[in-house]
């Protein structure tokens, strides 16, 4: 966590974007409590990875993703909630890594 990167500055981010497109967006080992913006991601974002930052909540903006095919969460220990019950909506979802977070209740 040498980064001191607080916020993503997602917001700058759009399908409109020149350049490749984005696939893979990493943005772990940072000090992120949020992923404010995420949502206006471009579609062809397909990777996400926010291990390691400072979460005290679940970013639910990542359940606008429809396309996300990888989502990593681990080592955010501030999380002390349900797991959400929107993963068993994501259909596009083939890898979820949720280890060593404070999450309760059940896989949906």
């Amino acid at each position: 966590k040498n980064n001191q990167i607080t916020s993503a500055g997602l917001d700058g981010i759009s399908e409109g974007d020149d350049g490749a497109p984005l696939q893979k967006l990493i943005l772990s080992e940072n000090q992120l409590s949020s992923l404010r913006g995420i949502e206006n991601a471009p579609s062809t974002l397909e990777e996400l990875h926010v291990n390691e930052n400072d979460f005290t909540k679940f970013p639910h903006e990542v359940f606008k993703l429809h396309k996300l095919k990888t989502f990593m969460f681990t080592h955010n220990d501030g999380i002390s909630e349900p797991l959400p019950t929107q993963f068993g909506e994501m259909k596009n979802l083939r890898k979820l890594l949720l280890w060593y977070n404070g999450f309760t209740g059940t896989i949906p």
